[in-house]
């Protein structure tokens, strides 16, 4: 993913655009944060996978992989910083599932929910939103996670899923910075 020359339009000042050219999706974080590459994450062996995890535990949400029925998936964006008052670092990512499986929104809710940051966590809300002018399906949760000092700490987590084009969009954020709100606004297809 490309960070781009100059600001997409839209993107609120102290915030860095990514654009996915080949994917045809930007999004953008403030410029504090920083981008993980999701390839480097996912072939690290397991030492250093589960210290990465217990440095930040965020990121443990996102290392795992969505089960096959749901079609062939790949985390295309990763990025985590954040105001981090409960020891939780705040983190985003984009999943594309291409194509998009074949079944009921009901059976493919389930399967999204059960294999990402959302897995162990108790569902708030779910139902339809719009996002940059199109619908998304979003579903909100809330989860106890453990800091990196032992402590136990509540976090917030969310997917939006779009579909466009036979790509099925996942936004997943996570954590309880403020900024994860703008951050989701700023996902644009195009």
């Amino acid at each position: 993913m490309a960070v781009t020359g100059t600001p997409l339009p839209g993107t609120p000042a102290g915030y860095q655009a990514y654009e996915d050219g080949p994917d045809h999706f930007s999004i953008a974080v403030p410029s504090a944060w920083y981008d993980i590459d999701p390839t480097s994450v996912e072939g690290v062996d397991d030492q250093a996978q589960q210290s990465a995890e217990r440095s930040n535990p965020g990121l443990s949400d996102f290392l795992g992989s969505p089960s096959p029925s749901l079609g062939a998936a790949s985390t295309k964006f990763l990025a985590s910083g954040g105001h981090v008052p409960n020891g939780v670092p705040s983190v985003v990512s984009v999943v594309i599932f291409r194509p998009v499986p074949p079944t009921d929104l009901g059976s493919l809710e389930t399967g999204i929910l059960t294999t990402t940051a959302l897995a162990h966590a108790k569902l708030e809300a779910r139902g339809l939103v719009a996002l940059n002018g199109r619908s998304a399906f979003r579903a909100t949760a809330e989860s106890t996670v453990e800091t990196t000092s032992g402590q136990t700490a509540t976090n917030q987590s969310a997917i939006y899923l779009i579909d466009v084009n036979d790509t099925l969009y996942a936004v997943i954020v996570s954590g309880i910075d403020p900024a994860l709100a703008t951050i989701v606004h700023t996902f644009n297809i195009y």
